[in-house]
């Protein structure tokens, strides 16, 4: 199960990752966000079903509330993208001024085993 807001898409390469892994299905986050209610009904589902996720959205209470209740026990894995890789982007700005940004390259990431 990967947890993914509506706005954002996978990458090939992190496609690619999930793959490796298994048959894996994407629970779309709305753009809005979930309500503490529902992010605890999320949880309980995902408790219960036993589901291996993987977070490629960030949805920091569900993440922190799955943690906590899985910690010690295999009720239910838990994987982040990450990478320690960022590349460094220059941003025209409206005004004429550049700033720096720094980005990852998704096809870059791995899946971090919690």
């Amino acid at each position: 199960m990967v947890f993914l807001n509506e706005d954002h898409s996978l990458s090939p390469g992190q496609k690619e990752k999930l793959d490796v892994i298994g048959d894996w299905q994407s629970w779309p986050v709305s753009r809005e966000g979930w309500t503490s209610l529902q992010m605890l009904e999320v949880k309980n589902l995902v408790l219960m079903m036993k589901y291996r996720v993987v977070f490629a959205s960030p949805v920091p209470v569900l993440l922190g509330k799955l943690a906590l209740a899985s910690e010690n026990t295999d009720i239910c894995i838990i994987g982040v993208f990450h990478s320690d890789n960022r590349v460094s982007k220059e941003i025209r700005n409206q005004d004429g001024s550049v700033r720096i940004v720094h980005t990852v390259n998704p096809d870059d990431m791995e899946i971090v085993w919690l």
